[in-house]
């Protein structure tokens, strides 16, 4: 292959190209062409040498399609269309046995003058700051912690952690329902035998404390899957800026505020 492209013996440094195919012959150019030709197009078919090749049975571009189809069909049928669904309806009054009668935006105008609307939008914004703000800072220094060398299990650790994310939130909810119960609760059966308190409480009869709880379980719920989020991230910062900054002298919470958190930021805005 190498010799067929060898400059031609007469000397000639810009010698035609028709007098260099006269030294070789036909099919020998053919095969050079139809060789380099498949190397560098991958195997397509150059104009006038076509080549044989076999067809492949499954086009490979499209099986990706196969594996990502099921989730999208669930996430058609359970979800998008029960949203699209449920939004159409906001425009019509229907107790859901007669026919559903056309009634524009006067359900929203309903909505805005109603003062136990607004009083759930604005508990379902403190529930969610009590709850996601803890998530995060908790799931982020723990990832940072499980990520040391020196820790031993952390995969265990991790798998620990990530488990309530797999429990239910009905099955939570009748947990933590029978845990702060008034009269036969285990938080307030221990409280009173540590002489912490002299009657029971009513967890659910307070409306803070009955936030405070809602807030307690998604915080419990979530926090090991931004454990997982975080570690994914703190994973992919170069080793390199840590193993400089510790032979610098810094410590691990100079190493966590001045490197791990500034590369963590596209993860968590």
């Amino acid at each position: 292959m190498v010799g067929a492209f060898r400059k031609p013996s007469s000397g000639r440094r810009d010698e035609p190209i028709h007098s260099i195919s006269k030294q070789y012959s036909i099919q020998t150019l053919e095969r050079v062409y139809k060789h380099y030709y498949f190397i560098i197009r991958g195997g397509k078919e150059m104009a006038g040498f076509p080549l044989k090749r076999k067809k492949n049975r499954v086009n490979k571009k499209n099986v990706g399609l196969f594996f990502i189809a099921p989730y999208f069909i669930m996430f058609l049928l359970f979800t998008f269309y029960p949203i699209a669904y449920t939004f159409r309806l906001s425009f019509f009054n229907w107790d859901g046995l007669g026919s559903p009668e056309f009634v524009g935006l006067a359900n929203y105008a309903r909505l805005i003058g109603d003062k136990v609307f607004i009083k759930s939008i604005w508990n379902t914004i403190f529930i969610a700051l009590v709850a996601m703000v803890p998530q995060m800072v908790f799931g982020l220094v723990l990832a940072f912690v499980l990520n040391q060398k020196r820790l031993r299990g952390s995969s265990f650790f991790k798998t620990v952690f990530y488990f309530p994310n797999l429990v239910t939130a009905v099955s939570l909810g009748v947990l933590f329902s029978l845990l702060f119960d008034w009269k036969v609760g285990s938080v307030n059966q221990v409280l009173m035998s540590l002489h912490l308190i002299s009657e029971p409480i009513n967890w659910k009869g307070n409306a803070l404390y009955s936030q405070l709880i809602v807030a307690f379980v998604l915080f419990w719920q979530y926090f090991g899957y931004y454990t997982i989020i975080f570690t994914a991230g703190i994973r992919g910062i170069p080793y390199d800026l840590f193993e400089a900054a510790e032979l610098d002298g810094a410590s691990k919470v100079q190493i966590f505020f001045r490197i791990v958190l500034p590369l963590l930021r596209p993860i968590m805005t």
